[in-house]
Order: structure tokens, then sequence, then C-alpha cells
């Protein structure tokens, strides 16, 4: 599995990014165990940043992975807005270019 993580995500004690880590390697579990292969994790395109990659059969799919303690700042389908939702694609375009379509 790719990584673009630029430090060391056991030395982070801002408990939002544990919990962002936490979340993530709950999605890659979940993930897994319904066959999908976790082919990178962080991969990062200069600042934009895809929290997971996956693949199952032909099929290549970009996660981005929300952790959050409750709803009182909107759902996590919220929190992806327009503009995150932009560089996703954005960025999911250079993973296509760089490692292949299904």
């Amino acid at each position: 599995m790719s990584s673009g993580v630029h430090s060391d995500p056991a030395g982070w004690t801002d408990p939002r990014h544990q919990r962002g880590l936490a979340g993530e390697e709950q999605a890659i579990q979940y993930l897994q165990s319904r066959g999908w292969d976790v082919v990178a994790h962080r991969f990062r395109v200069g600042r934009i940043e895809l929290d997971l990659v996956a693949r199952r059969g032909h099929l290549v799919a970009f996660f981005e992975v929300k952790a959050r303690r409750g709803t009182a700042f909107g759902s996590p389908f919220e929190a992806v807005t327009g503009a995150k939702r932009r560089e996703i694609v954005k960025a999911a375009r250079v993973w296509m270019d760089r490692y292949g379509r299904p």
C-alpha cells in the first residue's frame, strides 16, 4: 500500500488527528472485510490528499473518511463540500494517470 504521509502518525498528539487516523484504520478493515484491496492510504497530490484508494475487481474507488464524535457540526457527509469533492476528483485523476485504470 502506498502512503503520502509526510510525518510519522505515531508522533501526532492532536486528538483530532489521532481520531482521524483511527477512523481511517477502521475504514481499511471494513473495506478489506468486504473484499476490497486498499492500495493507497493518504495519497497526496500537492496539498490534496486522498484518504484511501481501493480496488475490487476492475473497480477503483476513492474514499474520504470522516471520523467524528457526534453531529453537532453536521454529518460526515455534509463535511465533504463541493470544493472537497473537486479536490478528490483532481487527485483521483492523478492517481489513475500514475497507476492505471481498472
